[in-house]
């Protein structure tokens, strides 16, 4: 690195003011809350797509709808996971409920591993990216 980039690097960051420096304008602070939410309402959608594609539940739906009781019972799965993940599934929009038969959305559908062009690795990543942050 030459002496001018490490300048230029310098200039940067006494250019740009520290947060404790910058006090926030109410209008600044609501759009970065608004930002942080939709972030927020994304990493926890893809949590609930890893456990849909972890515990094959995805996978269970393609093509028959079920109640949770049904799908846990194909499945193996406590009737009381299975009905949390329902749920949940269901506000983020993975899942349609017909009375208490839930069945794939296209979302759900394009997390399923098996569907070409899966979105399957985006879930598994953003589960596994912070687990191998924990180890390293």
């Amino acid at each position: 690195m030459t002496s001018g980039s490490s300048q230029s690097a310098e200039n940067r960051v006494r250019s740009n003011p520290s947060p404790s420096s910058a006090p926030l304008s109410a209008m600044n602070l609501d759009e970065l809350r608004k930002t942080t939410m939709a972030a927020g309402q994304g990493a926890m959608s893809l949590n609930i797509a890893y456990v849909g594609v972890t515990n094959g539940l995805f996978e269970a739906l393609n093509g028959a709808g079920a109640t949770s009781d049904e799908l846990a019972a194909r499945l193996g799965v406590d009737a009381g996971y299975v009905r949390r993940f329902c749920d949940a599934a269901f506000a983020f929009g993975f899942l349609q409920a017909q009375g208490e038969r839930f069945e794939l959305t296209e979302l759900g559908h394009a997390f399923r591993p098996s569907t070409p062009g899966t979105l399957m690795p985006f879930a598994i990543q953003s589960v596994l990216g912070a687990h191998m942050a924990e180890r390293a």
